[in-house]
């Protein structure tokens, strides 16, 4: 009988320990995985860091190649320097990656572009002050009917252009249509924070995310009303704006990629228009910074609008990183 008890109470002493030690051992494992966790979220933590420092920095490099182009040249068209985009590359060793090997794996790897804005037409044309440009909106009109779009939606866009507008607002200095430095520059419309880019739009029922998608090659949203650049615009833009078919500015292209137009004079000679200053230009204010960074196992895209003045100093007016 007693000899029973004891195997009894080795068995439970048996049990017990087995318990404690799997209570031991989950603990353990517990812990270590947390301290992974931790481990992990402070790396992620470092790559997007380090990969947000990187995107900004290439905001100062666009900035410098912009300030640098304006030095040069007064003229802006597809063959200068800014207009090249940069191809993915490994960024140098002064970012760390302990994670990169002999061979440059898990470096920083970078893609970036700079885009003419006013190759494209600005919504903020549509209206001043609140006040409908009733040219423009034709223009408008104009575009989404080449485009195969209900020219309606101009009239739509144009509600929500008014409705953001803010009246008090001034034309930047050195701006298309500014005054000269001597004058007080005119009152000119500039589009509300709430409307900075075109998928803003998206709030309006009539526009969905595919109409935005498609109209970015074509529209852009500015702080104030622009010209459009006749030495970076596509086809459609600038039959929109001449008032002519896509094939005849297919063909003025064409021709603009032999010479580009010294100057607006020689635009409108060559395309047999009336001069319209207030309609074209050979230079532009404002570009788009596309950049793109891949770092080890996060990936960072970053969108700036870039405003450079006659002087070539620059301005940026707004980043998404995303």
């Amino acid at each position: 009988m007693r000899r029973a008890c004891l195997r009894r109470e080795r068995g439970v002493a048996v049990v017990t320990a087995l318990l404690l030690t799997t209570l031991a051992v989950t603990i353990v494992a517990s812990l270590f995985w947390r301290q992974q966790v931790q481990i992990r979220s402070m790396e992620n933590a470092r790559i997007q860091m380090q990969s947000k420092w990187v995107l900004r920095g290439m905001v100062d490099w666009a900035r410098g190649v912009l300030s640098e182009d304006a030095r040069v040249s007064a003229i802006d068209h597809l063959d200068e320097a800014w207009a090249f985009p940069m191809a993915q590359q490994a960024l140098a060793d002064y970012v760390d990656h302990a994670a990169a090997d002999d061979k440059g794996h898990g470096a920083p790897r970078m893609a970036a572009r700079i885009v003419d804005a006013q190759s494209r037409f600005n919504l903020g044309n549509l209206a001043q002050n609140g006040i409908e440009d009733s040219q423009q909106l034709a223009i408008f009109k104009r575009l989404l009917s080449l485009l195969q779009l209900d020219p309606a939606l101009a009239n739509k866009a144009l509600a929500d252009v008014v409705a953001t507008q803010n009246p008090e607002a001034a034309t930047p200095e050195g701006a298309p249509g500014a005054a000269p430095a001597a004058q007080p520059a005119p009152a000119k419309a500039a589009v509300h924070p709430g409307l900075k880019r075109l998928d803003d739009l998206l709030d309006d029922s009539a526009f969905t995310q595919s109409l935005v998608t498609r109209l970015k090659l074509y529209v852009t949203i500015l702080p104030v009303p622009t010209p459009v650049n006749v030495n970076t615009a596509g086809p459609e833009v600038l039959a929109a704006m001449m008032n002519k078919s896509v094939a005849e500015a297919a063909t003025l292209i064409a021709g603009r990629k032999s010479a580009f137009f010294k100057d607006e004079a020689d635009f409108f000679n060559r395309a047999a228009i009336a001069p319209d200053l207030k309609l074209f230009s050979v230079r532009t204010d404002f570009f788009v910074l596309d950049a793109n960074v891949q770092y080890e196992r996060g990936e960072r895209d970053l969108q700036a609008l870039i405003y450079r003045k006659r002087t070539g100093n620059t301005t940026v007016k707004w980043v998404r990183e995303y």
